[in-house]
């Protein structure tokens, strides 16, 4: 993911997600190239739903609508190992990897993580999944063990999931534009027509998710500069 240059950008866009929902994983391809379109620069904001104002929380999704929406689009989505699931750890990662390498490294490891979960169908609480993402950016083994380790993560995840709140954020996906917020699938899609996005048509869908006995390929992410 390219993120669009901050010092050229008349726009901004705040892009709120969680990896544990799967219409956030359908549009996380779509905002970014909206806004490299749209000449407008771009924030991630990684937040735990589950702490998310009244409505918060990710419900499992009904996945006929979860196969709809991603035939929509022209996607393919696949249940991963564990659905629910708590996704603390990923978004720990995504917030270590921007404090330790900047917003377009974090870019790179959500790229990763998207593709992990919801293409490959991996397990999204072991703790090798956030391991693969991290060495997308050469960030060594040892340094991310220890800061998933390290209790200040959690609150950082807590500060960030707070702040999306108190800016009105009750739900993911999400997107902040100068202009207002679009909170959910539906509105985010109009927040990126919006933009002057164009939304991709064709025949996508979900796959069933890797049986306990058969371990998906895992692509060999490089990430450049």
């Amino acid at each position: 993911m390219n993120l669009p240059s901050r010092t050229t950008a008349p726009l901004h866009v705040t892009f709120t997600f969680d990896f544990a929902d799967p219409f956030a994983y359908l549009v996380s391809k779509l905002v970014p190239r909206a806004c490299r379109e749209a000449e407008a620069a771009l924030t991630l904001e990684p937040v735990h739903a589950r702490r998310l104002g009244a409505a918060g929380g990710v419900p499992p999704k009904p996945w006929p609508a979860v196969e709809a929406a991603a035939a929509r689009l022209g996607m393919e989505v696949r249940v991963p190992r564990r659905y629910p699931f708590d996704s603390a750890r990923l978004l720990e990662t995504c917030l270590f990897i921007k404090d330790r390498s900047g917003q377009e490294a974090m870019a790179a490891v959500t790229d990763s993580l998207w593709e992990a979960i919801w293409v490959l169908g991996e397990d999204p609480e072991s703790r090798q999944t956030a391991i693969r993402a991290g060495r997308s950016v050469a960030v060594p083994e040892p340094a991310l063990e220890k800061a998933l380790a390290d209790s200040r993560m959690p609150a950082m995840l807590e500060r960030v999931t707070r702040r999306a709140a108190d800016r009105g954020v009750d739900a993911v996906p999400a997107i902040r534009l100068d202009a207002g917020l679009f909170v959910g699938f539906e509105a985010v899609l109009d927040g990126v027509a919006r933009l002057g996005g164009s939304l991709p048509t064709g025949k996508g869908g979900a796959r069933e998710g890797p049986g306990d006995d058969d371990d998906p390929a895992v692509p060999d992410w490089t990430f450049s500069g």
